[in-house]
Parts: structure tokens; C-alpha cells; sequence
């Protein structure tokens, strides 16, 4: 299982069990625009903690959409 942390905005769940390796949770932003650090925790500390940021921004010309995946 994978534990995730954020600065901004809110996860569904923090824990996310592994599927074929992947762990999925679902970041929603929160009220204001900020930057969201986002920290994933393979549990039992057997790999380093992967890390990403993601823009949360009021701005429509500056949204990206995308997918983006951490690995």
C-alpha cells in the first residue's frame, strides 16, 4: 500500500492499496489557488517517497489538463 500526503487541496483517502503496482487517489482542489506538494509513501519505507507538485490555479488560460503519473 501507498501513503500519500498533500500541502493544498484534499486527498479521497491517503492510503491507496496497489493494483499491478499502481496506486490511485483522487487530489481536489481546494477554495484558493495554490501549489500542492503531493509526497507518496511506499509503506514499510522499501523505496524513497516520490514527490510532485500541481498547480491549482483560477486563471483558464493558464489550466493544463493532463495526465500525469508518479513513479
Amino acid at each position: 500500500q501507498v501513503r500519500f500526503a498533500v500541502t493544498a487541496g484534499r486527498l479521497d483517502n491517503p492510503v491507496a492499496v496497489t493494483q499491478n503496482g499502481v496506486a490511485r487517489v483522487i487530489l481536489t482542489a481546494g477554495d484558493l489557488p495554490a501549489a500542492a506538494l503531493v509526497t507518496a509513501n511506499l509503506d514499510g519505507g522499501r523505496a524513497a517517497p516520490a514527490q510532485i507538485t500541481i498547480l491549482f490555479s483560477n486563471d483558464t488560460d493558464a489550466v493544463e489538463v493532463g495526465t500525469q503519473w508518479v513513479r
